[in-house]
């Protein structure tokens, strides 16, 4: 069975500073991705504006569709992020939002399902800034509808786990981010630690100390087309001290094969019920199905109930 190669989404992420006076730097990445065919591509602390980083893409002309947020001018780095899409894969954008200058979202839509890639980035020393990036990835996800999927990607400067993603484990002053239990909870998956639950490997490093703080996190349905899940080395290409993090998945499980005129027209049919004509097994019959109706309203009370659950959660990070 032959598949569309737009069903197939390659999801990288680099942290890459400096940007705007080393212009080589996007190029090379670019280039690298456009040789691996990477659909998507995440980027964080550009430390530059939204126009810059347009221009910037432009330039290069490599097929690809930059969305940025402008870096915060009073801050010299760790602000500005860009999400790039190749062309076959940009006509499906929607929407995009630039809350702020750490948080990026860029809606795209299929046949019955809504993506949604939410690039983020967590200042180490920044609880204010960090509360808000925690509160707005909460809301977007106890807010999405179910044919929504969710993409969190970016620099949460937080370890998972103190002794896989530390070089040298934190024996006093450890601190986990709420979100990442927070995320657990509603079954959103950390793709490299789900291929890889034992390896340690990090994603940044320097000559005294080596975390993984980058992450890729996948809603539950997208988790079942992962694929491949990786850490590559990025030095050569972007002379980042960052590692870039991939994960390959495939989505023809999640897109409906149904056109929206035919979901239209099945939405509109009815059931008539000829009483004067009904014998025995037909009062049994209607008496089974309405039996089926209770428990489809049962089931979306319960529905209702998670979500008010959700938003309690909400509550939780309001409190970090």
């Amino acid at each position: 069975m032959k598949t569309r190669r737009w069903k197939r989404a390659q999801k990288v992420y680099n942290n890459i500073n400096n940007l705007k006076t080393k212009g080589w730097k996007l190029e090379n990445f670019i280039k690298w991705a456009k040789n691996k065919e990477i659909t998507i591509l995440g980027i964080t602390e550009t430390n530059m504006s939204e126009r810059e980083g347009k221009f910037l893409v432009q330039g290069l002309n490599m097929r690809y569709k930059g969305f940025w947020t402008s870096a915060a001018q009073d801050k010299k780095k760790g602000s500005g992020i860009g999400i790039l899409i190749e062309d076959k894969w940009e006509k499906h954008v929607g929407a995009v939002k630039r809350y702020s200058e750490y948080t990026i979202e860029v809606r795209m839509y299929f046949k019955q399902l809504e993506l949604i890639l939410l690039g983020v980035y967590i200042p180490p020393n920044d609880k204010t800034i960090s509360k808000k990036v925690q509160q707005r990835i909460v809301e977007t996800v106890a807010n999405r509808k179910k044919q929504t999927q969710i993409i969190v990607f970016g620099d949460f400067n937080h370890t998972v786990d103190n002794v896989l993603d530390r070089q040298h484990p934190q024996t006093t002053n450890y601190k986990r981010l709420p979100l990442f239990n927070w995320l657990k909870k509603q079954d959103f998956v950390d793709s490299y630690r789900s291929l890889h639950p034992t390896r340690e490997a990090y994603t940044w490093s320097n000559s005294e100390a080596a975390t993984r703080i980058d992450y890729i996190w996948l809603s539950e349905t997208l988790f079942a087309g992962l694929r491949h899940a990786e850490i590559e080395e990025a030095k050569e290409l972007t002379d980042s001290d960052h590692k870039i993090v991939t994960a390959e998945l495939w989505l023809e499980h999640a897109i409906a094969n149904n056109s929206n005129a035919k979901i239209k027209r099945k939405e509109q049919t009815r059931t008539i019920y000829l009483y004067e004509e009904a014998k025995q097994e037909d009062w049994e019959e209607y008496a089974a199905e309405l039996q089926k109706q209770l428990e489809w309203k049962k089931v979306i009370r319960q529905l209702e109930e998670d979500k008010s659950k959700a938003k309690s959660d909400a509550d939780t990070i309001n409190k970090i």
